[in-house]
């Protein structure tokens, strides 16, 4: 298999995963991704219980569950793939409000997913995850 129709299966199956969010498939997009899968996001989970490392189709699940819990999505905008091999790598920025203040955020991303074998086998987003900490804080 050549590395540019690996760049495009990865991609395609990406697109999926983004897609499946977009329309709220939750299981469609689990079904996309590894038993093994590793899935990786910089927030603080005493603050945000979705965040920090999840494994494996029930920790994906429990994740999606948890950030259902904790946002409302006001928007979701992706700005650029770029696809290499294995990775594809998801520029864009969201914005939504905490259901445990009401407070609004937004903030810029960068999500590196790697794709093997049809299936997402590892998610690292890269964020500033202060925007959403701040907004999930009741004032005191």
């Amino acid at each position: 298999m050549t590395a540019a129709h690996t760049a495009s299966d990865a991609l395609a199956v990406v697109q999926g995963v983004l897609g499946d969010f977009g329309r709220g498939d939750i299981a469609s997009l689990v079904e996309r991704v590894d038993d093994a899968v590793v899935w990786r996001t910089p927030f603080p989970t005493d603050v945000l219980p979705h965040g920090g490392t999840k494994h494996g189709k029930a920790g994906v699940t429990e994740f999606f569950t948890q950030l259902a819990q904790e946002v409302t999505w006001t928007r979701f905008d992706v700005r650029q793939f770029v696809a290499g091999g294995e990775r594809v790598a998801v520029i864009g920025s969201y914005a939504g409000t905490s259901l445990v203040t009401g407070k609004p955020y937004a903030e810029d991303f960068v999500f590196v997913f790697t794709v093997r074998d049809g299936k997402v086998v590892a998610l690292d987003e890269y964020t500033n995850p202060s925007a959403m900490a701040r907004a999930a804080t009741p004032d005191r």
